[in-house]
């Protein structure tokens, strides 16, 4: 009896994850969205290192309440759009570059400013207890039947930069 007991409440909790993990994923979209909006001003330091040990490139992200932005790249300034939302227990922080000033980037690059609007692009957003996060590209391994299902294996390899709330914003 005790056994059925069981078994019947960890059904009925069961059915009722996928409703209350969607609620808990729209939650914890926002309160990523607050986060990067709250701080507002962020600073991105890449993965890579440049002959000297210190990242190749640095930036710094405005994240706007409304969802606009601003990237500082060198001499570059990208006008976009933001948003985050979790997609399989991932959040996801989502970028639209609108417009550019065609300037040097941090790497010393030049985009024509013709080429904007960009597409929309995706990154993983991993907050850490510090108050950084770092941004990853998804990892997947190929199952038997050729369907993908996330890793969750981060390394430098695929995990390309690094926010830090910049601070008196």
């Amino acid at each position: 009896m005790r056994f059925g007991l069981t078994t019947l409440a960890a059904a009925g909790v069961l059915m009722g994850t996928s409703a209350v993990a969607a609620q808990d994923d729209k939650g914890l979209a926002a309160a990523s969205a607050e986060r990067l909006a709250k701080s507002g001003s962020w600073r991105m330091s890449a993965t890579a290192k440049g002959p000297d040990g210190k990242p190749e490139c640095t930036e710094i992200w405005h994240f706007k309440p409304d969802g606009t932005g601003l990237v500082e790249s060198g001499d570059e300034r990208i006008e976009n759009t933001w948003r985050t939302e979790r997609k399989e227990g991932d959040t996801w922080l989502y970028t639209r570059s609108m417009a550019s000033n065609g300037a040097p980037d941090c790497l010393g690059k030049r985009r024509d400013p013709a080429s904007f609007p960009r597409n929309l692009s995706g990154v993983l957003l991993i907050f850490f207890n510090s108050g950084d996060a770092i941004l990853c590209q998804p990892t997947y391994s190929r199952n038997a039947d050729g369907s993908l299902t996330p890793t969750n294996m981060f390394s430098e390899e695929n995990c390309w930069g690094r926010l830090a709330p910049l601070s008196g914003d």
